[in-house]
């Protein structure tokens, strides 16, 4: 006997399939084809994690740069996994309760609605991961930086400058993130229209410190190049192989960031959504990356070249950024004779000593 449904019930149940089935296309293509692609991502940034931490305690931890290094991409790789594990929770929420519930009860259901509610906590605590490794990672740049430039007092302050640029926008956004994804409220804050301002500058003052950290590492390579042709006392281009590295890699990490800001704003579709969510894991690999780089480029950091050629105490600062224990003309772009910047290319290379021309003494011939 055929059952006959009235249209009425048939609209709600061709309503509830419709948004079982928009639920199912989110969790397949939003959350877990998205999570493959981090787990994949995840487990490059284990073995990086580990040949670079096995690289460091193999130089040594007897230095305080080496231990802060160490310290520092440990960190970003506990952030990662802290990420990757959410992301695992809200997918494997989302696929045992939230899907069946929905399903069984409809998406008006208040069980449904509380399931939802946690796994959105759970977004937020990994949208907070996301920041923390971006900051981090900005942090070992302008470190870098600083390093190189020989701890200037306005390269400095211009990194505080951009690091504090950095910081502010992020906090509107994990603000206007309370209200979006935990649907909640905070006081005396009215965020909805600032962040449509705010969402575009955090994503592009990051762009533009990498842009900026990259240039002035590229001007100091560029300077202690045009240095070594000058001066032929200054024949290792160790230092020189290390700061193209370093602008290397910060060319690659400012395509990396590029991408990020496009795929904000920009219809990139399912690598889009892949690549928002493996950010974490991208920003905790770039110091890591450079450090095999460097290790590689220089074949044990080589001390024994940059000491023999008067550079002293680099291969570590380049690792771990930290102050050099001298000053180092090269890095300096200024001339060991000269103390004026404004001349350090006009320093001529030294002469080779005159050798006396000696005359044999006449034969007497009697």
């Amino acid at each position: 006997m055929a059952v006959v449904v009235a249209p009425e019930s048939a609209t709600v149940l061709a309503e509830q399939m419709d948004e079982f089935l928009a639920s199912m296309h989110y969790a397949v293509y939003d959350l877990m084809l998205p999570q493959l692609v981090e787990t994949f991502a995840f487990g490059l940034f284990t073995f990086l994690i580990i040949v670079s931490s096995c690289t460091i305690i193999n130089k040594g931890l007897d230095t305080r740069p080496n231990r802060i290094m160490l310290a520092t991409t440990l960190v970003m790789y506990s952030v990662a996994a802290i990420k990757w594990a959410l992301c695992f929770a809200i997918v494997w929420g989302d696929f045992t309760r939230v899907l069946p519930q929905t399903l069984t009860l409809g998406t008006n259901n208040a069980s449904v609605a509380s399931a939802r509610y946690k796994l959105n906590e759970l977004i937020y605590v990994s949208q907070v991961m996301i920041v923390i490794n971006i900051l981090l990672s900005d942090v070992v740049v302008l470190w870098r930086v600083c390093a190189i430039w020989l701890w200037d007092r306005r390269v400095i302050v211009l990194s505080s400058v951009f690091h504090l640029a950095v910081f502010i926008p992020f906090v509107f956004v994990l603000i206007e993130d309370v209200e979006r994804i935990l649907s909640g409220r905070i006081p005396g804050i009215e965020v909805e229209t600032a962040v449509r301002v705010i969402t575009p500058i955090s994503l592009s003052i990051p762009l533009a410190l990498n842009i900026w950290a990259t240039g002035m590492i590229w001007y100091k390579a560029r300077v202690h190049k045009r240095l070594i042709a000058l001066d032929p006392r200054f024949k290792t281009r160790s230092v020189l192989s290390v700061m193209v590295v370093l602008v290397e890699s910060g060319v690659g990490y400012c395509i990396l960031w590029a991408i990020y800001f496009a795929s904000n704003y920009s219809s990139l579709g399912l690598f889009g959504v892949c690549y928002q969510i493996i950010i974490a894991q991208l920003t905790g690999m770039y110091p890591v990356v450079v450090i095999l780089l460097v290790a590689r480029k220089t074949h044990g950091f080589v001390e024994k070249s940059w000491s023999s050629s008067g550079i002293l105490g680099l291969s570590s600062d380049f690792l771990a950024a930290a102050p050099p224990s001298s000053s180092l003309p090269l890095l300096m772009g200024v001339s060991p004779v000269s103390p004026s910047p404004s001349q350090a290319f006009l320093v001529q290379p030294p002469r080779p000593p005159m050798l006396e021309a000696r005359i044999p003494p006449r034969r007497r011939t009697d």
